[in-house]
């Protein structure tokens, strides 16, 4: 087993798991904003009523 070799694998692995960390918070953050707006919307729909 060579140093370098395993050194590389693990930065590659932990960047692959951090790469899919980024993209699911980002993917929750959008999710969570464009909830606040639709329920922000319907709040004002529903108080115009």
């Amino acid at each position: 087993m060579e140093n370098i070799g395993v050194g590389g694998m693990l930065l590659l692995y932990w960047g692959v798991v951090l790469g899919v960390i980024v993209a699911v918070l980002n993917a929750v953050w959008r999710v969570v904003r464009a909830h606040e707006r639709i329920a922000s919307a319907l709040e004002s729909i529903a108080a115009k009523r």
